[in-house]
């Protein structure tokens, strides 16, 4: 390289030297340096080759020496099969063994062992495991080792003849020898086989409160180790698994209590050669069905314990108790279909037991409570009577009321119970029995509630009736003789309304015979508007025994409801010919063979044939002949019709299919057809079709109903199919087996007795119908209605003398204002003290005799045998039950109520004094034009206007006044209007209400278009208006506060120089104060808000009291106005006389201003006066001031650009109360904040 730089020097001239020697010195060190990085590049890789060999090689080093260190072992795997009973081994079984990777598959010997040898390294002896196990044949494995298999943890599957065991983890014994290592597996199989086992998961039904069951699973969660599971989708009930032959196995079933509690439930089973059913779901169901039942159970004995009659709870549990036995034997019989449908009554049956005892509790607990109001009301009103002391009226009626209580505590069974289901609502615990201490403890501390709580509502609630209360006891009080005879008059018809009446509540089975003729022996299930029958709900009479065929006939349901449709259920048939017929038909489904065999149908068929089967046809009463063709193909349509304006209009409508119409029938003929029980076959023959019942469906899906209305929506989801019931089972006829030879009247109670449905039962010529029914029974209703009515009439008579007496009272007051209403309920409210009074006196008379009746009785026998018998007679009919004194209670307090409602209508007559009892809103509204004024009545002084304003508005919000777009301005003249919208005749109008001032008073006046002024909704929103208005004093006062101060009265008169004084020191101090507010304005720019608002608010208050008493001021100056006014225009009349003489030379000039020159100043001093004056009244018209709001920071630096001029005169914007107030050139005052133009 050298010489080539060489070589080229000498071919360089001198004056090119310097730049060839540059470049030729750049190009030798580009390449010297491209040397130097291809010589480290090859140093790198040589170097990580070398080390990579080095590693390879220590590598295999250190495993040769691994390998030197831990040599192979021999390991033998002996597995053992043995027999669990027998302890014998089991030959020639295939299995399949994993262990860590290694499989060991084989056929065991004739001696049940299976061996296997392989090498491994030593310390495989310390993790070996047995992770799967499969067995080839009908066997399962029961222990492994020293472990039962329903001790492991494993996962068990069975496919294509063999059992797989996965995830077992079992450890081998060992036994280490020199030359191997010898792994030992005892494994203890039985022979086993399939077995079906019911696993319906039953543990998570709900009973509905409509009686219906919900499953909330499908299938039991069951541990059956060692058994394995086959295949669990076998049907709804069923599952198939493998289970061990005569070994128990121990089914755990996972269940969850009160619906959310999980619970382990065993159930031990075993399985032997002739088993071929395991029943699972039967204990689960009695599980849950005792679980639902045990409350139910306990509560009964419980009010039994406590003395109450339960004979009707009792009966009705028995039925479920015999009913759940029979569901059970079902379910072992694999009747899964029948014992779901038997269950679904049973769930009925508990859910109207439930029901009772609720409606038992809930009317004992309400009896208790008003038999409490009653005593108090009682002791209240009898210590008013008394005296008029309050500590001694108090004293008496804590006397007076927990002797009663304590009498009724102690004469009433009921009254004891009530209280203490009312103690166990509030304790949260049960009461199961009631000693003597218990008693008084209970009734010491409800009765003293009973009369703590209404005296402390009497104390903080305001009275509602105090002053016709304490006017009907003065009353009573004047007249007290009177009232004395009308009160023992009544108390004792009370006693003997006691002593012969009597409320009672039984159940009884109904029978009705009837003669009559059938082909044969039946049994008939009806439905009825309570109990209405599906056909699922009798699949469970094909599991009877003694049952030979069933037979249905089909009807629609009566009503339906889906969402917001609902109505009746009628058939529409659609004719090629004739197009949609008028008719709404019904339709009947049934058998066409039993039709005619049992009934003999077929003669009555006028035009056509029979139909036959499950033939497409229909037989229609012979009425529709016009309308019909035979053999014509109809179209039948199912609607649903709802009343619509007065229109029947079919809402909704769903095709059942097309009809060939096969005959007609004489709809006089068939209605003569009758039932076993004397019903007609079909009611209503002349607009009924009929069709076989297979092809009419129990239920169709909602989502294909044609909603003929557009605005009604079913507002159910259209991906989920939502079915809805339209046809039941009106009859269901049962021919029992001849050859059975049963009762049927018999079997038809057991029928009456699952399904609670009314049944007939027809044999040899009689039919007998049973029903159960729930009677109400009275006992001496008769005996009671002719002294109710005496009393009656004594009480008519009474009041009529009482408001003669009392007329000029009446019309005192109602002219001082007395509300007709409120002077009705005075004379009611006596009659009430009188029948309460009645009522509580009949009653403690005739619980004193029959307490002492055990006293009496025997000196009545002896003395008169006769009377004794009728006492006896009377005292077991007497109503002492807590419904019976309820009843009594209700007598005597409606009874003089409904006396004295006659009278008080003649006295409310007499309030009007000759108005007209309703008033006509529409003749006092005054109309001007299109514009209509409605004045309220209620006024308010000046000073109040704000505070009207303020309630009116408010008032506005509630929901009485849906009004919308409330705004309006309160002005500092106490007048305001505020406009609203409101709807009259669906239509928005504006409205406006205005405060106007009329001298000292504001009247609040309602403007409205003249057009609605006989508007309903305006009238009734007027008198709403009016109701919320004349409750402003009593707002007023409750807000009102007075500041009383003695000051040194004033006997001089002010005069305007004195008001205008203390104007203008009221306006020096407003000033002082507004140029604070105006320096926290500006300071806003540069000062948080927060450390400003302590002073705002201060100096805010100060500006709010200025004001008002500017706003006082200026009403004191108003009739001062018009009084300097007058004189001003008096002193501007003799200015311009003595002008018109000074012009037409009357007087001198000297004369002239020494009579003009007094007069223009005192004129000027007057209108000077008058426009201080204007200055404030123009205040006074000011809208009220509001607070100012805080500036955005824009605003702020807007402010601090352009500073505000000082406006004279003016302190703030009377529009949005902004203190900045900006002067233009033009010499015009505007409000910084809103822009607008004061001055």
């Amino acid at each position: 390289m050298n010489s080539t730089v060489v070589v080229r020097w000498r071919h360089r001239s001198t004056e090119n030297l310097k730049e060839s020697m540059r470049i030729d010195y750049i190009s030798f060190l580009k390449e010297v340096k491209c040397l130097k990085i291809a010589k480290i590049a090859i140093f790198v890789i040589s170097l990580i080759i070398l080390t990579s060999v080095y590693m390879f090689n220590t590598a295999i080093k250190a495993e040769q020496a691994s390998t030197a260190s831990t040599p192979y072992v021999k390991y033998t795997l002996i597995s053992y099969f043995i027999d669990y009973l027998t302890n014998s081994p089991v030959p020639r079984l295939n299995v399949t063994l994993v262990l860590n990777g290694f499989t060991v598959k084989g056929l065991a010997d004739d001696f049940g062992s299976l061996k296997s040898s392989f090498n491994a390294s030593k310390d495989l002896a310390n993790s070996i495991l047995l992770n799967s196990l499969s067995v080839y044949g009908n066997f399962t494995i029961v222990k492994i080792q020293d472990y039962m298999m329903e001790d492991l943890r494993y996962d068990g599957a069975y496919s294509k003849n063999v059992v797989t065991y996965t995830g077992l983890e079992v450890r081998p014994k060992i036994i280490s020898t020199e030359r191997e290592t010898l792994l030992y597996y005892y494994i203890y199989t039985l022979k086993s086989k399939f077995v079906n086992v019911s696993d319906l998961d039953v543990s998570t039904m709900e009973i509905l409160p409509n009686g219906e069951i919900e499953f909330r699973r499908d299938k039991l969660v069951l541990d059956a180790r060692p058994a394995v599971p086959v295949n669990r989708q076998l049907n709804r009930y069923e599952s198939l698994y493998l289970f061990p032959i005569d070994y128990t196995v121990t089914v755990k079933v996972r269940i969850f209590r009160f619906r959310f509690l999980p619970e382990t439930y065993s159930v031990k089973v075993l399985v032997t050669e002739n088993t071929s059913y395991v029943n699972i779901m039967g204990p689960v169901l009695q599980f849950r069905i005792n679980e639902t039942l045990s409350p139910i159970i306990e509560k009964i004995d419980t009010l039994k314990i406590l003395g109450l009659s339960m004979i009707d709870e009792e009966r009705l549990l028995t039925k479920i108790v015999n009913q759940n036995t029979n569901i059970l034997r079902l379910v072992e019989n694999r009747s899964y279909d029948a014992a779901l449908t038997q269950l679904r009554f049973l769930a009925k049956k508990i859910s109207n037991l439930q029901s009772n005892l609720s409606n038992l509790n809930l009317s004992l607990t309400l009896s208790c409570i008003i038999v409490i109001a009653f005593i108090y009301a009682f002791s209240s009103l009898t210590s008013t009577l008394i005296t008029d002391d309050a500590r001694k009226k108090f004293l008496l009626r804590f006397i007076l009321y927990f002797s009663l209580f304590f009498v009724f505590l102690l004469s009433h069974n009921e009254f004891k119970i009530a209280l203490s289901i009312l103690s166990s609502n509030f304790l949260l615990t049960d009461i199961k029995y009631l000693d003597n201490f218990t008693i008084v403890v209970i009734g010491s501390t409800l009765g003293s509630l009973g009369i703590l709580i209404p005296t402390l509502i009497s104390l903080y609630s305001p009275p509602i009736i105090s002053l016709s209360l304490d006017l009907s006891i003065r009353d009573v009080k004047r007249h007290l003789m009177r009232s004395l005879l009308t009160i023992l008059a009544f108390s004792l018809i009370i006693a003997s309304v006691l002593a012969v009446f009597k409320i009672s509540y039984s159940h009884i089975l109904s029978e009705k015979i009837t003669q009559s003729s059938f082909k044969t022996d039946v049994i008939c299930l009806q439905s009825t508007s309570e109990n209405i029958i599906v056909k699922n709900d009798l699949v469970f009479i094909k599991s009877i025994e003694w049952v030979n065929s069933s037979y249905y006939i089909k009807s629609l349901y009566d009503t339906i409801t889906i969402g917001p449709l609902s109505g009746f259920t009628a058939i529409r048939l659609v004719s090629p010919s004739s197009g949609l017929l008028d008719q709404r038909l019904d339709i009947i489904g049934i058998d066409p063979v039993f039709l005619n065999d049992y009934f003999k149908f077929y003669p009555n068929i006028v035009r056509g044939g029979f139909i036959s089967g499950n033939e497409s046809a229909i037989l229609v009463p012979s009425s529709l002949s016009n309308y019909l063709r035979l053999s014509e193909r109809v179209r039948v349509r199912f609607v649903i019709v709802s009343n619509i304006g007065n229109n029947l209009v079919d809402v909704a409508e769903y095709d059942l299919g097309d009809f060939i119409v096969k005959g007609f029938f004489n709809p006089d003929s068939v209605g003569e057809i009758k039932l076993p029980d004397g019903s007609p076959l079909i009611e209503y023959p002349y607009k009924t079709i009929i069709v076989s019942e297979t092809l009419l469906p129990d239920s169709i899906d909602a989502r294909k109903l044609r909603i003929t209305l557009p605005r009604l929506s079913l507002g159910i989801s259209q991906s989920e199919p939502y079915y809805v019931d339209i046809f039941k089972v009106k009859y269901a006829f049962i021919i029992p087996n001849q050859r059975s030879h049963i009762d049927v009247y018999e079997k038809a109670k057991e029928l009456l007795d699952i399904t609670g449905c009314k049944v007939f039962a027809y044999s040899n010529g009689v039919c007998k119908t049973y029903e159960e029914l729930y009677i109400l029974n009275v006992v001496g209703f008769s005996s009671i209605i002719p002294p109710i009515l005496i009393v009656t009439s004594i009480i008519v008579l009474m009041m009529n003398s009482i408001i003669y007496e009392r007329r000029r009272e009446i019309w005192t007051l109602a002219v001082v204002g007395g509300n007709p209403r409120s002077i009705t309920n005075m004379f009611l409210i006596e009659a009430f003290i009188i029948g309460l009074l009645s009522t509580a006196i009949g009653y403690l008379f005739y619980t004193g005799f029959y307490l002492s009746s055990n006293i009496i009785a025997p000196l009545i026998g002896s003395w008169y045998p006769e009377l004794f018998s009728v006492f006896a007679e009377m005292r077991m009919v007497s109503g002492f039950e807590l419904s019976s004194i309820l009843v009594i209670v209700l007598i005597g307090l409606g009874v003089p109520l409904i006396g004295s409602y006659i009278p008080c209508v003649k006295a409310q007559g007499l309030t009007l004094l000759g108005r007209t009892p309703r008033r006509n809103i529409g003749a006092d509204v005054r109309k001007r034009g299109d514009i209509a004024e409605y004045v309220l009545p209620i006024r308010a002084t000046p000073l109040d206007g704000e505070a009207l304003y303020t309630y009116l508005k408010d008032n506005f919000f509630t929901r009485a006044f849906q009004v919308k777009k409330l705004s309006g301005n309160a002005y500092q003249d106490g007048t305001f209007d505020f406009k609203f919208t409101f709807q009259f005749r669906n239509v928005l109008t504006e409205c406006t209400l205005r405060g106007i001032r009329r001298g000292d008073t504001i009247y609040p006046v309602l403007e409205f278009p003249s057009e609605y002024s006989d508007a309903m909704d305006l009238h009734r929103f007027i008198y709403e208006l009016e109701k919320t208005s004349l409750n402003y004093p009593s707002w007023r006062e409750r807000r009102i506060r007075l500041d009383i101060t003695r000051v040194q009265p004033v006997t001089r008169v002010r005069t305007v120089d004195d008001v205008l004084r203390d104007v203008k020191v009221i306006r020096e101090q407003l000033y002082v104060v507004t140029s604070k507010l105006k320096t926290i304005e500006k300071l806003r720019a540069t000062t948080p808000s927060e450390l400003l608002a302590e002073y705002e608010a201060k100096y805010a208050a100060q500006a709010d009291k200025l004001n008002k008493a500017i706003k006082r001021l200026g009403l004191e100056l108003e009739p001062l106005y018009e009084q300097l006014n007058s004189e001003a225009q008096k002193l501007n009349t003799e200015i311009e006389k003595l002008n018109v003489a000074y012009k037409l030379g009357e007087m001198s000039e000297e004369d002239y201003k020494a009579s003009a020159e007094p007069l223009k100043a005192k004129l000027n001093e007057l209108t000077k006066k008058l426009e201080d004056i204007r200055f404030v009244l123009t205040q006074l018209k000011m809208p009220k001031i509001t607070m100012p709001s805080v500036r955005a920071p824009a605003a702020r630096r807007a402010a601090r650009r352009k500073p505000a001029e000082e406006a004279p005169g003016l302190m703030y914007c009377p529009y949005c109360g902004s203190t900045n107030l900006i002067k233009t050139p033009s010499g015009s005052i505007i409000c910084g904040r809103c822009r607008r133009k004061l001055r």
